[in-house]
């Protein structure tokens, strides 16, 4: 898993270091697997900074251990737009968000590419 430390299991999950380790959810991840954020993540000076990809949460639970991902932005002329794209059920909980632009016919903080029905448990988040 890169430079992830971890397991991915609960008591030992994958500790997410920078944006290549937040976007590695969609590989490394599934619905068995747990994610904690171990520092802040902002956009800027990245190769989504201009180019935004929704975050595959691919994971049993995302802990943002009280980090910030900032300074994202995506922008659709027509269509959907999200933050997250989720491919299983999840818990996402105490994570920070700043300075999300979503702009877009429908912007959404979560959305799912196919006609599946999952369950997100948000807990302690903040924007």
């Amino acid at each position: 898993p890169g430079v992830m430390t971890g397991t991915g299991t609960q008591s030992d999950p994958y500790i997410i270091q920078n944006i290549n380790d937040l976007y590695s959810m969609a590989t490394v991840g599934g619905s068995d697997k747990y994610f904690k954020l171990g520092a802040d993540i902002s956009y800027d000076a990245t190769q989504y900074a201009n180019d935004f990809v929704p975050i595959t949460l691919n994971c049993a639970e995302f802990d943002g251990n009280d980090h910030t991902i900032a300074n994202a932005s995506a922008y659709s002329a027509s269509g959907n737009v999200s933050f997250f794209k989720v491919v299983c059920s999840t818990t996402v909980k105490y994570l920070n968000v700043e300075n999300l632009i979503l702009n877009s016919d429908v912007p959404s903080i979560f959305a799912t590419e196919s006609s599946s029905t999952f369950t997100i448990s948000l807990s302690s988040c903040s924007r």
